[in-house]
């Protein structure tokens, strides 16, 4: 990092100036931005972007020219830009910075575009934002880069210097799942979970407040947990506070097959022998009860997509979707979306018409929930229509096929899809 500050010293920003809207500073070295900074009591933004994206356009168009935003960017802060990727129309002074440029990516880990970082006036960041941000959103992002309550990089040091309440982590574990930082984002989850859900009295764990931190942090929960516990023996109190059958007993299941199943998979993945599903679904039995089978068959899944076998995977997915909520739960959008993502995978990998009729009744469900208007229309009729197809029954499905054309006119997929019909080829 501070080799990269080194770097940013030296660095010439070479800008677009704007008569309008955000004023982005021209070929000033980092230091003479920071000197210019601390004069005039400014913070310092630099807008890392990427010549070919979209999104960094659009900043361009729709919000840096804001009035709004500019009053409060040429108000509070010295804004600069670093492009970070190369292009044939580069200009020599562009190219001189390529090496730079790099470093700066590679520093502050930027993978994503556009990225903001916000610097204090003595060239320490502070805060940081990623992706177009429309104008209310980006005065927002720009004014919590000048308050230190709500300032990123301010908040992490509160927090590993144990100057930070679990209120406030709260919001720090957001941003650090927003900007994919999964170190302290897994951090303040087992802080939370270890020293003050594992800590709570039942009656306060039954507290929608509460539950809604378990619902954020449950990823890092352990089998030895004292809330992994609860959960296993209080499915109702979670299913009631969040108002969905089964969701806590699929908290307590992932975290059995994060710490049960999947180093198993590992090892057998290693040495290419089957796992021992059987003796495996015992001790898992013995443990926790027979309610979390779904863990199981879900790893078996795992284990025959590895080993290319089709129809076994189609066999455990099968009895995934008879042991789970799923089927019963039509109207429920993510139930929609499994059922159509299963169905839609029994169709690629299964030759059984038996599979393949037991797929097609949950595209049924799928599509008799949804209305045309809906945004997953046209591709949950495309798994129904290419059911089928596979099953023999062309005319139902080149009508079903249409109309999912329609829906979706912009969907090369089922375009494609509707070709190969029409044309009496297979689609799979």
């Amino acid at each position: 990092m501070k080799r990269v500050l080194i770097l940013f010293y030296l660095l010439p920003i070479f800008c677009i100036a704007q008569d309008g809207g955000v004023h982005f500073l021209e070929k000033l070295s980092w230091q003479e931005i920071k000197e210019k900074a601390q004069i005039e009591h400014k913070y310092i933004f630099v807008d890392c972007f990427a010549t070919w994206c979209g999104p960094c356009k659009a900043m361009d168009k729709r919000t840096y020219p804001i009035d709004s935003v500019a009053d409060v960017m040429n108000r509070s802060f010295l804004s600069v830009r670093v492009q970070c990727d190369t292009s044939k129309k580069d200009s020599d002074a562009v190219k001189a910075k390529y090496a730079d440029a790099h470093e700066i990516v590679t520093a502050f880990k930027i993978n994503a575009y556009p990225t903001f970082l916000f610097f204090s006036p003595d060239g320490k960041l502070v805060h940081k934002g990623i992706g177009y941000h429309d104008p209310h959103e980006f005065i927002e992002l720009a004014l919590a880069a000048i308050n230190p309550a709500k300032q990123y990089f301010t908040l992490i040091k509160n927090y590993q210097t144990g100057k930070m309440g679990y209120s406030d982590m709260t919001c720090l574990a957001d941003l650090a799942r927003k900007f994919d930082d999964t170190a302290i984002f897994s951090s303040i989850s087992r802080s939370c979970i270890h020293n003050y859900l594992n800590l709570m009295p039942d009656s306060d764990l039954s507290k929608r407040s509460n539950f809604d931190l378990v619902m954020k942090y449950y990823r890092n929960l352990t089998t030895q947990d004292r809330l992994f516990i609860w959960l296993i023996h209080h499915p109702q109190i979670g299913d009631s506070l969040m108002k969905k059958k089964g969701l806590t007993n699929g908290l307590v299941e992932s975290v059995i097959y994060q710490e049960e199943l999947s180093p198993s998979l590992v090892l057998a993945k290693g040495n290419g022998r089957m796992p021992d599903w059987e003796a495996i679904s015992k001790g898992i039995t013995k443990k926790y009860g027979s309610t979390y089978k779904s863990a199981i068959l879900k790893a078996e899944m795992n284990w025959y997509e590895f080993k290319k076998d089709s129809e076994n995977f189609c066999k455990a997915a099968i009895e995934r979707i008879k042991n789970g909520e799923y089927a019963r739960n039509p109207l429920d959008p993510n139930n929609q979306e499994i059922l159509n993502t299963f169905a839609f995978g029994i169709f690629l990998r299964s030759n059984d018409k038996n599979k393949l009729k037991e797929a097609l009744s949950w595209s049924d469900l799928t599509v008799s929930a949804i209305t045309d208007s809906s945004a997953r229309a046209g591709s949950y009729i495309d798994t129904k229509a290419n059911l089928l197809y596979k099953l023999g029954n062309r005319e139902d499905a080149l009508a079903l096929e249409t109309k999912a054309a329609q829906l979706s006119p912009y969907d090369g997929q089922i375009r494609g899809a509707l070709h190969k019909m029409e044309a009496g080829k297979p689609t799979w």
